[in-house]
């Protein structure tokens, strides 16, 4: 199956960044990593240890990526296209 990275970057009490997370939560990933990042200092801080977080923006409000061996697919900013998007993956 191999292991994947679900990244969700926004402000975690904002809407946009909760919608996200609410989806992500429906599905059964056993082999996915889910880390939440929220942009500014956070974000510099985990991209210190983790390279790959350094370039991931926030979109609209909140954006979701599904990377894998830590190479990321665009972005999504809608609970629908994360849906659609981690059920591609099954």
């Amino acid at each position: 199956a191999g292991f994947s990275q679900i990244v969700i970057v926004g402000r975690r009490n904002d809407a946009p960044a909760q919608e996200l997370e609410r989806a992500l939560a429906t599905h059964y990933l056993p082999f996915a990593i889910h880390v939440p990042v929220t942009p500014g200092a956070s974000q510099d801080a985990l991209a210190a240890r983790l390279d790959f977080i350094r370039g991931l923006a926030p979109g609209d409000g909140a954006g979701a990526y599904v990377c894998q061996n830590f190479t990321c697919n665009r972005p999504v900013t809608r609970a629908e296209e994360l849906r659609d998007l981690l059920n591609a993956k099954r």
